[in-house]
Formats: structure tokens, sequence, C-alpha cells
């Protein structure tokens, strides 16, 4: 009886092994997140305190797969990353003097990218991606991008921003 019930045990071990890494997998949500405050020299931490300088980001993930990988150098930072799906992707490198980001992915295999290291502007930007399968990418700000907003709707589209001055 013994030796039945421990060979049942160890065939059944690699089954269970098996179906908590499938699950596990499944599951799978990524957040990183990086915010540094940046100030100009002669500013102490008494100055930033009564400016009312400070850092929120909120991320909502809805979904499986998710990713989040957002740094940002900045005096003040005010980001909300929204992903509602599966397999959706946003990257954000930033170094500006304020930044405001309103990101939202309501689909499936959406992927959005900044890439900003102009220090002396603020950089605000909204993205809504509805639908499967698309791609923004966002090169460098000036004052042309200011307050961009982009709204995508549909399947399979990409859409390459570049702001240089």
């Amino acid at each position: 009886m013994k030796k039945n019930i421990m060979a049942l045990v160890l065939f059944s071990l690699p089954m269970l092994v098996q179906a908590q890494s499938k699950e596990d997998a499944a599951y799978h949500q990524v957040i990183r997140v990086t915010t540094t405050n940046q100030t100009q020299p002669e500013q102490s931490n008494n100055f930033k305190a009564a400016r009312g300088q400070q850092n929120a980001v909120f991320i909502t993930q809805i979904g499986n797969k998710n990713t989040v990988d957002s740094h940002v150098k900045s005096a003040t930072d005010t980001s909300t990353y929204y992903q509602y799906g599966n397999q959706n992707t946003i990257l954000a490198t930033v170094n500006a003097l304020e930044v405001q980001q309103d990101i939202r992915q309501l689909g499936d295999d959406n992927r959005f990218e900044k890439y900003s290291f102009d220090a002396t502007m603020a950089n605000q930007i909204q993205v809504i991606q509805e639908g499967n399968n698309q791609e923004i990418n966002v090169f460098g700000s000036n004052s042309m991008s200011k307050d961009m907003k982009i709204h995508v709707q549909g399947n399979d589209k990409t859409i390459i921003v570049r702001n240089y001055q």
C-alpha cells in the first residue's frame, strides 16, 4: 500500500509542477518605475517643498502579460498608465522639466514608446489606443508637441512622431 501511494505521489509531482508554471505565466505583469527629482542647483529641498513639487505615478493593469517600464527624470512627474487587455507594453524614458502623461491601452498587443531628453521643456502627452496590434513611437519634444493628444482606433496601426528642434 505504501509503495502504491509513493508511486502515485512521484508520478503526480511533475504534473503539479507543470500546471503551476503555466498558471504563473498566464498572469505575469511587469511594472518598473523610476522617478528622479531634477531641480536647478540653487534650489534646496525647502524650496521644492514650498512649491509643492511631487511625483505621482498611477498604474492600472487589467489582463495578462502587460508591461509598464517608466524612467522619468523631472522636477514634477504626474503619470497615469492604464492597460485593459493582454500583452500591452508601455516604455517611457523621459528627461524633462515637468512631465504629465496619460497613456491608455484598450485592447491586445498594443505598444507605446516615448523617448524625450530635453530637460528644459515641459512634457505633456495624452494617448489612447483602442484596438489591437497598435504601435505608437514618440521621439523628442518641442513647442509643437506641447499638450499632444493621440487617439488611435482600429487594428494593426502604427504611428511614429519625431519632434526635434
